[in-house]
């Protein structure tokens, strides 16, 4: 039977006690709510990311991300830090300008890895805040074996395939499959594709 797709914007919609939490709305819930985000207005998807955590930790449900979930937040946290190290690098004797010419943050993050013990600091806070708001990073011993008996990397070219999917949206669902949970929030509108199997909490 097809899944359902609820619109979030939508104050009466239902939202599932569990249910999978994309990346793109972790990313922009804690754009809303951290240190994360430079001065000036939110943008609609920030406020609305804000607003579903806001329900989800009201009203006691738990918010999963999966694995690939985590690598995507905790690379843009990365990303985002040394990003904001540029300019300050630019002028640092130490760092080849022409690195941070050709690769911007990743020749910086080449040239001073060290940062990364900063930013581990930053990792373990949204952990935390994630705990305080519902939501919760899947663990390996969550998972069950995937249904169809199929290898792993199988598994994620047959559901890529099915869905028309990219990998990282594929390695979602298979992981969600294996959680026991149908119920997906995400901002991505290629995974309304996945309505077939899936039931969608998303925006228009």
């Amino acid at each position: 039977m097809a899944g359902s797709l609820v619109d979030l914007a939508d104050p009466d919609a239902s939202i599932p006690t569990r249910l999978i939490v994309d990346s793109n709305i972790v990313i922009d819930w804690l754009l809303a709510t951290s240190n994360l985000h430079p001065i000036g207005a939110l943008a609609a998807a920030q406020v609305r990311s804000a607003s579903l955590v806001e329900r989800i930790r009201n009203e006691g449900a738990v918010g999963l991300v999966t694995s690939t979930g985590l690598n995507d937040v905790f690379h843009f946290v990365l990303k985002t830090a040394y990003q904001s190290e540029l300019r300050r690098a630019r002028s640092d004797p130490a760092v080849r300008r022409s690195d941070l010419r050709r690769h911007g943050w990743l020749g910086l993050f080449k040239a001073q890895s060290r940062l990364v013990r900063q930013i581990a600091l930053d990792l373990d806070a949204i952990r935390a805040l994630g705990d305080g708001n519902g939501i919760v990073f899947l663990q390996p011993d969550d998972l069950d074996p995937i249904p169809s008996g199929r290898l792993l990397d199988d598994e994620v070219v047959r559901t890529m395939e099915r869905y028309e999917l990219d990998s990282g949206d594929a390695a979602i669902l298979v992981e969600s499959r294996r959680a026991g949970i149908n119920a997906i929030a995400t901002a991505d509108a290629d995974l309304h594709r996945a309505q077939l199997d899936f039931d969608g909490s998303t925006w228009p």
